[in-house]
């Protein structure tokens, strides 16, 4: 079995039966998926799926989050202009204790949903996952990684207060525009103030999660070690997110450059120690998912090789070798 997102997925054979939040079949495994199914799993907040290969028949592709857990996790954003944020403690902690106590499934790395939309929940629940993968491994307690879990779930709040024509502008935004959208941390900070219970640690994540290394971020212009440590955490894994997502003004980076990206901001936007474990610790590709060799070979990951996730083993389509790119230097994934 191999996952794909749903817009590669019309006439594969759907390989595991999908519930829905109540443990109700939704889809039975065998059935040919056609547009209609696809736009049904849509409908259900489902956006990426097993479905039955030949070469992926003894890869394991366990999920670190349950399709359940996700859909739950969706839900926290009600429309366009609210969220429940109450609801995030609780999906938070579902996504901790999911993730923590799956070490095989969170090996496999996350099959990141490519996000269309600036505002979808997508986004914001990608981060929340690909940050506590990396505070888990940098071995960081359960509080602070419910801490990440909220901080990423709402880290972007603050956007619900930015005009929609903005936030979904495809061409460039003038000054005046890119001076509302730096406004967005500051306004998160507001929202979450009016609840005068809202830990303070949350609040930073979300206030702070521009802030850079060397003092260039916003709104505050922090450096070094007084970003709080949460908040570096989340701004490597949103920048991350963000660059390997289609968004409404750019085309997704691919892999190779977005590691390359986020690499040569070291000491700039990124903590010098957070970004050389980063690629160590966090399973980028997904066991199961294909990709593009830089000598324009198509293979599917096989397994992720913890201190170098970058360099995952592989299996060649054309005949089935494997390779361990750790081992292969001459050898990347370009996407």
């Amino acid at each position: 079995m191999k996952f794909q997102t749903l817009d590669n997925c019309i006439g594969t054979v759907l390989a595991s039966d999908i519930t829905d939040d109540n443990n109700r079949l939704i889809l039975k495994s065998g059935i040919v998926l056609t547009e209609k199914i696809i736009n049904r799993l849509r409908n259900f907040g489902i956006y990426c799926i097993g479905v039955e290969d030949p070469i992926s028949q003894d890869i394991d592709v366990t999920q670190p989050v349950s399709n359940k857990t996700m859909i739950e996790a969706a839900s926290i954003y009600t429309n366009q202009n609210s969220i429940d944020v109450d609801k995030a403690f609780s999906i938070a902690e579902k996504l901790v204790d999911e993730i923590t106590c799956n070490n095989s499934a969170m090996s496999n790395g996350l099959q990141i949903i490519k996000v269309y939309d600036e505002n979808t929940s997508l986004h914001s629940i990608n981060v929340a996952i690909l940050a506590i993968m990396f505070g888990y491994n940098l071995g960081l307690n359960i509080t602070k990684l419910n801490n990440l879990a909220v901080g990423g779930l709402l880290h972007d709040i603050g956007k619900t207060k930015v005009p929609i024509e903005i936030l979904n502008k495809t061409d460039k935004l003038t000054p005046e525009e890119f001076e509302e959208i730096k406004k967005h941390p500051q306004y998160g900070w507001d929202i979450l103030s009016e609840d005068i219970l809202m830990p303070a640690t949350i609040k930073a994540i979300v206030y702070q999660h521009h802030e850079n290394w060397d003092g260039t971020g916003y709104p505050r212009h922090l450096e070094n070690y007084n970003v709080y440590e949460l908040a570096a955490i989340v701004h490597i894994c949103d920048v991350f997110d963000a660059l390997i997502s289609k968004r409404s003004y750019k085309s997704a980076f691919k892999y190779s450059d977005t590691i390359q990206y986020i690499q040569s901001q070291s000491g700039k936007m990124f903590s010098p120690y957070y970004t050389k474990y980063f690629f160590k610790f966090v399973p980028i590709f997904h066991t199961g998912t294909d990709v593009i060799l830089s000598n324009n070979e198509k293979a599917i990951v096989v397994k992720n090789n913890l201190g170098d996730m970058t360099r995952p083993t592989v299996r060649l389509y054309n005949n089935m070798e494997e390779i361990n790119l750790t081992q292969r230097e001459d050898l990347s994934i370009i996407s």
